[in-house]
């Protein structure tokens, strides 16, 4: 029996890159200097368009956005780990509990720990318009985490993180 694959009944969907025009830029935010994870319609709450966390015109304006909206309702997931830099801890997952991040800090050693709007930057001190928020908001059989990695993550780390998300697939009390 084979250890390195997902665990039965178990389907891995792995959404590389939801802004690519960061990546490409090196910046959070997109071509048009909007913050996905500022845009997502779920307390979403305008913000000064120079501001680094630029939360976009209106709710769900941006292309990006729409599409991970668009894989979330197509997909139907009942776990989601979103993967940030450069905090290197696990965030509490808002609206729901820390059970996730808690176990997943236990088999990683990344803290598990809520992180403060202010620490990124946001203008109102306060996440709004996140994706995290927008999935355990819309989605009631739906966990969504974010696991901030480090500026730089080791090859080893990324093997524990990878065995710690295939324990949790496979254990359904998560």
């Amino acid at each position: 029996m084979a250890t390195s694959g997902a665990p039965a009944n178990t389907n891995i969907w792995l959404i590389r890159d939801g802004n690519p025009d960061g990546s490409e830029l090196e910046t959070r935010r997109n071509a048009s200097k909007v913050d996905i994870n500022r845009n997502f319609p779920i307390r979403w709450k305008a913000s000064d368009p120079s501001a680094r966390t630029y939360s976009g015109p209106s709710p769900a304006s941006e292309p990006e956005t729409v599409a991970l909206m668009n894989a979330v309702e197509t997909i139907k997931p009942t776990r989601i780990v979103v993967f940030h830099q450069p905090y290197g801890q696990i965030d509490c997952p808002p609206e729901r509990t820390a059970k996730i991040s808690d176990r997943l800090s236990q088999l990683t050693a990344f803290k598990s720990e809520c992180i403060s709007g202010e620490k990124s930057g946001s203008p109102t001190n306060t996440y709004t318009g996140t994706f995290t928020i927008w999935v355990n908001s819309t989605f009631p059989e739906t966990t969504a985490v974010t696991f901030e990695l480090g500026l730089t993550t080791m090859q080893a780390k990324i093997q524990t993180i990878a065995k710690a998300l295939k324990f949790l697939a496979a254990d359904p009390t998560y």
